[in-house]
Formats: C-alpha cells, sequence, structure tokens
C-alpha cells in the first residue's frame, strides 16, 4: 500500500514521515525556530521560542491516505482516447459515402 502526501506517493510509512519531517518549516517570523525528526510512529516536533528560552516538543502522526488507483485511471484515458478516434475515423468513413451518392 502506498501514501499521499502533498500530490506524492509513498511506498512505506518510513518514506512518508521522512518527507513530512523534511517539508517543515525551519525558521517562523517571531525569530522561533522548529525542527522535524522522523520516528518510526510519526514526526517528533521540536518548536524553541528565543525570547522565553522554552523547547516545547510534540508528536504527531499524519494521517495515511490511501493513494489513489493511476494505473487504472491510465487505462480507461487510453480506451476513452480509442473510441473517439473509432468514431472519428467511422464517421469519416460516413461522409466519404455520403458524398459520393
Amino acid at each position: 500500500m502506498s501514501y499521499l502526501f502533498k500530490d506524492r506517493c509513498f511506498s512505506t510509512t518510513t518514506d512518508l514521515y521522512t518527507f513530512v519531517a523534511a517539508d517543515c518549516p525551519v525558521l517562523l517570523s517571531n525569530g522561533s525556530t522548529v525542527s522535524c525528526v522522523p520516528t518510526a510512529t510519526g514526526v517528533d516536533v521540536t518548536y524553541f521560542d528565543p525570547f522565553n528560552a522554552v523547547t516545547t516538543t510534540h508528536s504527531i502522526t499524519p494521517s495515511l491516505i490511501t493513494c489513489p488507483d493511476l494505473i487504472g485511471d491510465a487505462v480507461t484515458l487510453g480506451w476513452q482516447v480509442a473510441l473517439v478516434l473509432i468514431t472519428a475515423w467511422a464517421f469519416r468513413i460516413l461522409y466519404k459515402v455520403a458524398s459520393n451518392r
């Protein structure tokens, strides 16, 4: 099973958690810093406030959203394109037959 995050599919939860941690902001507008570290169960988010010298850590678990079946969608699209081409070809033949009368 693969997991979806920001329009990308990841084959394992480890890959997903690593990408989520890498997507974490490093410096906030108020001067605080954020660091994210992937763990076996999610991501540890550490927030450091330099004005109060306070460090807070939260463990988060991203939602495991299943990736859509893109191969099935591609096959369906392929058949739809083929039907449009066959229909256009059939109309062309009918036009030639009708114009010869």
